[in-house]
């Protein structure tokens, strides 16, 4: 069986409401396994996107444990929560986040700016990751001179340049028209395929979730798998 790159257990999230608690979902089990592809679905406020930031330890449970491999994620210290995610998770969203002021190879370079590799490295492992994704000739523009599909194709890009176990993404396609969102799932699917990245998507489009292998629903705070 292939490695266990992240679970939950029985985890939970409440916020506090006008004095009282209000329960978004509680005792959530969840695994997914190195190269897999699991989609999760559900209504607008049903959880979906915090369910995200709690496996990613962007935001920590009320209840319940996040575990990368057999690390809890509660164990660790906010500075070591940030070295994981930047050396094991890849974000993708609805919106690029790419920073104007810099080209679409300086911004996918960038995790690794950030982790101290020297510029020289950093830029060309970005350039290995454009060229994965279509936009080797595209490298030096910045993303007011790309197409919606191209800046959407670059951030996947910038998550794929640390060579993550898991891509956690959120709405990848909400932004983009039929094509372009079509484009887009192909170079997830590519990154999928080819380099073995485990996939976690949260979605409103059914049509994307049933591409996937597994496929959840959040609903009334409950994780529901839809196809075994």
């Amino acid at each position: 069986m292939n490695e266990v790159v992240l679970r939950c257990q029985q985890l939970g999230k409440q916020f506090n409401d006008v004095g009282s608690a209000l329960t978004i979902f509680e005792d959530i089990d969840l695994t997914l396994y190195q190269g897999e592809t699991l989609a999760i679905i559900g209504e607008s406020g049903s959880g979906k996107s915090t369910l995200l930031h709690l496996l990613a330890g962007l935001e920590q449970p009320s209840s319940g444990e996040v575990f990368h491999g057999e690390m809890s994620l509660g164990s660790l210290s906010e500075a070591q929560r940030s070295e994981l995610r930047n050396r094991q998770f890849g974000f993708v969203y609805q919106f690029h986040h790419l920073l104007a002021e810099f080209s679409a190879l300086e911004n996918v370079a960038m995790p690794l700016l950030i982790r101290g590799e020297s510029k020289g490295s950093a830029l060309r492992a970005a350039a290995e990751v454009l060229a994965l994704v279509g936009l080797q000739d595209r490298g030096q523009h910045r993303p007011a001179q790309l197409s919606g599909g191209e800046r959407q194709r670059a951030a996947i890009a910038r998550a794929l340049v640390t060579r993550p176990k898991v891509i956690l993404a959120d709405e990848p396609t909400g932004n983009l028209d039929e094509r372009t969102a079509e484009a887009t799932w192909q170079v997830l699917e590519t990154a999928n395929q080819q380099l073995g990245v485990s996939l976690l998507i949260v979605t409103h489009a059914r049509s994307l979730a049933a591409r996937l292998q597994r496929l959840y629903k959040i609903e009334q705070g409950k994780l529901i798998e839809v196809n075994s």
